[in-house]
């Protein structure tokens, strides 16, 4: 599984990619890009299972890489990392499918909460499945409702690996 960090803070994709154990999460490889142009290429070339996004970024933001993604028909399981605590923010991501919304300074136990559940997503689903075939305006609040209910603890197995 391949992990995309994007931010135009090269320190911020350099901590967040030093400071996860993502062999643990079933992660085998951690790509950075620095802009939006930078992920664009990446995503063209590789296969992403999952994207860890900063929303303000200069010469292009979060909520435009997952437009171009959207009409491209990359549906990659995407976190957005920020700085900005505004509910307008969340909402915005929230109706574009975001799994989680993560405010800076990330902690490494939210960021791997926040991974295992895109993991799964990823893993179960595969590249595109849970994405492509959910209507327009389901959330995360709904797409995480039915994931517990498919995967919760009582079906007799821990889905999310925890």
């Amino acid at each position: 599984m391949k992990v995309l960090i994007v931010d135009d803070d090269r320190l911020t994709v350099k901590y967040i990619s030093a400071m996860m154990d993502w062999g643990a999460l079933g992660v085998d490889e951690v790509l950075e890009a620095y802009g939006k142009r930078g992920a664009m290429e990446i995503i063209e070339k590789e296969t992403v299972d999952i994207l860890l996004c900063d929303i303000e970024m200069p010469r292009g933001n979060g909520y435009e890489l997952l437009e171009w993604m959207e009409e491209n028909a990359y549906r990659i399981p995407t976190l957005f990392i920020t700085s900005y605590a505004r509910f307008d923010y969340a909402v915005r991501a929230m109706r574009m499918h975001v799994v989680d919304y993560i405010l800076k300074p990330v902690s490494k136990v939210q960021l791997t909460q926040a991974v295992k559940r895109a993991v799964v997503l990823a893993g179960e689903f595969g590249y595109a499945g849970i994405w492509s075939s959910w209507p327009i305006g389901w959330g995360i609040a709904t797409v995480l409702s039915v994931w517990f209910y498919r995967c919760g603890p009582w079906r007799g197995s821990d889905a999310a690996g925890t």
